[in-house]
């Protein structure tokens, strides 16, 4: 299968990698709707919560799930 990726992004998979529904195929933020629209609502929830975490290890502090 081909993904077309924006130009100001970099690939973190290369040709021949197997990949997840839903992962995350480029550097950057990802687009929440179509993460919702590929995969499910646990993998839109885990990965907020996962960059919320990152906000608060910055200020080393920590969330429990």
């Amino acid at each position: 299968m081909e993904y077309l990726v924006a130009f100001r992004r970099t690939p973190i998979v290369k040709a021949g990698d197997k990949v997840k529904k839903g992962q995350l195929l480029t550097d950057g933020s990802a687009d929440i709707a179509e993460m919702f629209r590929l995969g499910n609502k646990e993998l839109v929830e885990g990965y907020i919560i996962e960059e919320i975490n990152k906000v608060y290890e910055l200020q080393s502090a920590s969330i429990s799930r």
